[in-house]
């Protein structure tokens, strides 16, 4: 069993953990979280403006819809919102915050940093989003061919720590739950579980390609 926990980074090598995990044959978890705008601004503005500077990089990079997605005036205050970059620039040790120094920010711009974490929290909760629901739907590595037995198997997205918690209960007591769903226009059959609500299992209702897959899957 892998748990990928998708945190509040982006690491180009899960997917590829994600894949190889369920090529064995393992449940994979992977939790994205489902972040409340409102929530996430008030921990953005607690947070060491550096930290807000990272996040700011952070839906720039990941989100390639993110200038498009903001206001015209939204977008040109985020471009000529340089202070965080003097602050950051001028902290000696990233590692060692002065908070006299960070108190001192925040009350000289905390107008423009309320600002600046509604429209980071808001990329980045449609970032979480897009995550989960590519996932779900259509990433080509979601689903994966055991190598062992041929079974398909796929990825059990949730979204919130609690839902993570239950569905990593379910898999170490061996309680999972599931309900079979068909669907007869792409012909296949689906086990789906309950918590995630994702594919745990697929096989095709073709009886022509279910034939010709198992007379050659792992022929010597």
């Amino acid at each position: 069993m892998h748990c990928l926990l998708s945190a509040r980074y982006r690491y180009p090598w899960l997917d590829s953990e994600l894949a190889a995990t369920l090529a064995q044959g393992k449940p994979v978890i992977a939790y994205v979280p489902r972040s409340v705008v409102v929530d996430r601004v008030n921990e953005l503005l607690a947070e060491d403006p550096v930290t807000i500077q990272d996040r700011l990089r952070f839906v720039i990079y990941t989100d390639e819809y993110f200038a498009a997605s903001l206001s015209a005036d939204d977008l040109e205050f985020v471009q000529n919102f340089h202070e965080l970059e003097r602050f950051e620039q001028r902290r000696i040790w990233r590692s060692i915050p002065d908070n006299a120094a960070i108190m001192a920010f925040r009350q000289a711009h905390q107008v423009g940093l309320e600002r600046l974490c509604q429209i980071i929290a808001a990329s980045e909760a449609g970032i979480y989003d897009k995550r989960a629901g590519t996932l779900t739907n259509s990433h080509p590595l979601a689903v994966q061919v055991n190598l062992d037995t041929g079974v398909a198997n796929g990825v059990l997205v949730v979204r919130s720590i609690e839902d993570c918690a239950r569905l990593l209960r379910r898999v170490l007591t061996n309680a999972m739950e599931f309900v079979l769903q068909e669907d007869n226009q792409a012909k296949m059959w689906y086990l789906r579980e309950t918590i995630s609500g994702c594919v745990f299992r697929v096989v095709s209702k073709d009886r022509k390609l279910t034939n010709c897959f198992w007379n050659f899957y792992l022929r010597n």
